[in-house]
């Protein structure tokens, strides 16, 4: 089968071995690659008495069939893990060039195992992959290490992936930063990885990509290339990036203002926040994953202020939520530079950010005082307080300590109601946007299977395309489809981008250039099965993603996960709105509607959310079934 490179890596800490083994192209067709293959092996390999911090817990980077590829924005890979954060089911997809770099070495995956007994790295290049002492990166910022390896190595041309300081040292929610810039953020990757002594993988690869037939996925490549570029909101986003996008939802509000206690950033502070501000004032240039023709990064550099002559790349609509709306901060010079710190502390932005908007809400009620928080006044907007505790946790000391640990499991250490201000799904910190005001993004946030997250079904289709949503959706009435508002339908709405985002997660390619609406699904099949080989019509391909979405729920499910678990903070259960289309209103009442219909279009028990044993095998998961059934955790 053309497209992948026929090897993987199974890496042994434990014996410090790496071996090379064959790539299991039979499950390739089923589950793609990606974050599918990755979702398969974590279940076979990770039963569910494991913990997260046990050597048996595996790390698998697992590259798609289509990354390295001349396929427009073929520059992603995914991690997946068992999550010290939330203690389920996790994976984490990053961009920038690492992905294609593994796959230009020479392999699809890597997969990660046992315990190292000493700080350790993995070098891959071409045939003699090997681990290597890696006492010299204790403790060194990602940044620092990263230079460090570059030298060592005689070569500035590799791509790594490191682990900060803040992991090493305890960090629930660490992230393997990518080449300084681009990052595993999500559920702390990197976190495992330092409990396995492993602080870094470098790569260099000197190969191509195979292809089934190169002039015709070429041909298919060009079309789309084409259909993204010439669709609406292709020039503004290749200008602006996700931050464009923070004008729209300060507009409709769903602004996370101070912890989500309203939705919107007032308007006299808001302005230093805008786009207009960032695009005048910070930006310097785009800035590319590999093979991107949309550039939907930057670089910047803060030219004045408390933070002048910070530069780097990005900041992003999560980086603006995190550390300005969530915080009550208006300095855009702090959302730069804490952009910077996360990545090379190597934490989590967003699980930060929400860590500490439940601590700052928390001293601002008088659950907390200056006596719990090692003197710091966790006052909103007060950068003085937001550096010292930002320290604290990224050091693992004194009151970092407890919010290291993720805006749950803090909360619960804090106790006296503070659970009722941490806000998060299984456990995960709810990322960007205020749901109150998009109930089907509050069902996403709700079903995703790492925890509050957006990515999981991104249900966003851009422009009014009635012949495609004829073709996808059947006689479901667009205004079902497209609107905000209304509910009807929106169940089957975020099962079917569920199914879609974990195609596209699979594939290598990215969520962003591939929304629905700039590109027709279909067009995705027709560059796998030229890729590859391998006949794909848009149902196969939909069924992969709607298998790979099955055994992440039956990863969760066999850890006691049920319908309870599918569910947001009590803040939008129970707290009206304050501003925005659906102002007083809150979800109680909307979210079992749409759970109901959810679980219908996914073939689950709707009293339990169960997978049920007929949805399982009609997917190939017959084993999976009789797995679930000997645990208690099939639908009957």
């Amino acid at each position: 089968m053309s497209a992948y490179t026929g090897k993987m890596l199974k890496v042994d800490l434990d014996r410090e071995e790496v071996i090379q083994v064959s790539t299991p192209l039979d499950l390739a067709e089923k589950y793609l690659g990606g974050a599918g293959l990755g979702a398969y092996f974590l279940y076979q390999l990770v039963p569910p008495e494991i913990k997260a911090d046990a050597p048996g817990n595996a790390v698998i980077l697992s590259a798609g069939p289509l990354t390295g590829t001349i396929m427009p924005c073929s520059g992603r890979i995914s991690a997946t893990t068992l999550s010290p954060v939330t203690g389920i089911f996790t994976d984490s997809n990053s961009g920038g060039d690492f992905g294609p770099e593994l796959k230009f070495a020479g392999y699809d995956m890597v997969i990660i195992t046992g315990q190292a007994s000493r700080p350790t790295y993995l070098w891959i290049d071409g045939e003699k992959p090997e681990l290597r002492d890696g006492a010299h990166l204790t403790d060194k910022t990602t940044w620092e290490a990263d230079e460090l390896l570059r030298k060592e190595l005689g070569d500035w041309g590799i791509k790594t992936a490191l682990v900060g300081p803040a992991a090493q040292k305890g960090v629930l929610y660490g992230s393997l930063v990518i080449n300084k810039y681009r990052a595993f953020g999500k559920t702390g990757i990197a976190t495992v990885l330092a409990q396995k002594n492993l602080l870094g993988i470098a790569v260099r690869g000197r190969k191509g990509v195979s292809l089934h037939d190169p002039a015709s996925f070429e041909a298919q490549c060009d079309k789309i290339l084409t259909s993204i570029k010439s669709s609406e909101g292709y020039s503004s986003y290749s200008k602006l990036g996700t931050y464009g996008v923070a004008d729209l939802y300060q507009a409709t509000g769903r602004m996370p203002w101070k912890n989500h206690q309203e939705a919107e950033i007032p308007k006299d502070l808001y302005k230093n926040i805008c786009v207009d501000n960032f695009i005048n004032n910070y930006k310097v240039r785009d800035v590319a994953c590999f093979n991107c023709p949309i550039h939907c990064s930057h670089w910047f550099e803060v030219k004045e202020g408390r933070y002048g002559g910070e530069k780097g790349e990005k900041p992003e609509l999560v980086s603006v939520m995190a550390f300005s709306a969530l915080l009550g901060c208006s300095d855009l010079g702090a959302v730069c530079y804490y952009q910077n710190e996360c990545n090379r502390y190597g934490i989590d932005m967003m699980e930060c950010g929400n860590t500490l908007a439940m601590a700052f809400e928390a001293y601002q009620r008088g659950l907390i005082t200056t006596k719990d928080t090692d003197g710091i006044p966790l006052e909103w907007g007060n950068l003085d307080s937001l550096e010292k505790i930002f320290e604290k946790i990224v050091h693992f000391e004194g009151f970092g300590k407890v919010l290291g640990l993720g805006v749950k499991r803090a909360a619960q250490k804090i106790g006296k109601g503070a659970d009722q201000l941490a806000i998060e799904v299984k456990g995960y910190g709810m990322s960007l946007v205020e749901i109150r005001n998009a109930p089907h993004w509050g069902l996403a946030f709700a079903t995703a299977s790492r925890g509050g997250d957006h990515l999981k079904a991104l249900p966003s289709i851009v422009g009014n395309h009635p012949k495609m949503f004829k073709e996808l959706f059947g006689d479901q009435p667009p205004a079902e489809i497209t609107s905000l508002m209304e509910i009807k339908g929106k169940g089957k709405l975020v099962a079917w981008f569920e199914n879609y985002s974990a195609v596209v997660d699979a594939l290598g390619i990215c969520k962003f250039a591939y929304k629905v609406g700039w590109i027709h699904p279909e067009d995705l099949a027709v560059a796998l099965s030229l890729a590859t080989g391998i006949h794909y019509d848009l149902q196969k391909l939909l069924e992969c993603g709607e298998r790979i979405c099955n055994i992440q729920k039956a990863f969760n499910a066999r850890l006691g996960l049920t319908r309870k678990d599918d569910t947001v903070p009590q803040r939008f259960l129970k707290e009206p709105i304050s501003s925005g289309p659906k102002k007083g209103e809150h979800l109680g009442a909307i979210l079992p509607i749409m759970l109901d219909e959810y679980y219908e279009a996914r073939g689950w028990n709707k009293q339990t959310g169960l997978p049920t044993r007929s949805t399982l095998e009609r997917l190939g998961l017959k084993e999976v079934a009789d797995d679930l059934e000997k645990t208690g955790h099939l639908s009957k």
